[in-house]
């Protein structure tokens, strides 16, 4: 079976700030905290593979509301109109397998039946550059050529930090 892979590389830096330890934290079921320096990223693999939380010097800059999926940031695959809404369940709101390799989170989802993809998350921190990269990849498991791109959104506060 051929199979095609996307990937996108998000990283999420703060530059400036002093070389630290970086370290990945299961603090409850189902989440993962990863920390360097001053940046945290909380992801909640038991649901959808979420970052709920992205704070720098504990200020949180992710939307917190919890009005129904308007809170931190996910990925998804576009165009939105091949599934229109909700999101799809594989993607968004299923539980994702999670493995933590030292300073590597790796979260992936379950194939979707509907379209054949897979979503796989790679969180890794790094403390020298104080930031942490997420890697996502779509794994088209359908057998057939499909067209599709990546779609991260993340929901900030009205007014920023």
């Amino acid at each position: 079976m051929k199979k095609t892979f996307l990937s996108l590389l998000a990283a999420l830096s703060m530059g400036g700030l002093l070389l630290s330890a970086q370290t990945i934290k299961n603090p409850e079921e189902g989440k993962y905290s990863i920390s360097t320096g001053d940046v945290t990223l909380t992801v909640d693999a038991a649901k959808g593979g979420k970052v709920v939380s992205f704070k720098y010097q504990d200020k949180e800059v992710l939307s917190q509301t919890r009005f129904p999926n308007s809170f931190g940031s996910t990925f998804w695959t576009s165009p939105q109109s091949e599934w229109n809404w909700p999101p799809v369940a594989e993607y968004d709101r299923k539980a994702f397998k999670a493995e933590v390799n030292g300073n590597v989170l790796v979260l992936t989802g379950e194939k979707s039946e509907r379209f054949g993809y897979r979503v796989r998350k790679e969180f890794k921190a790094d403390a020298k550059n104080n930031s942490i990269a997420i890697t996502y990849t779509i794994v088209n498991e359908s057998g057939e050529t499909r067209k599709v791109a990546p779609w991260e959104i993340s929901r900030v506060p009205n007014g920023g930090m």
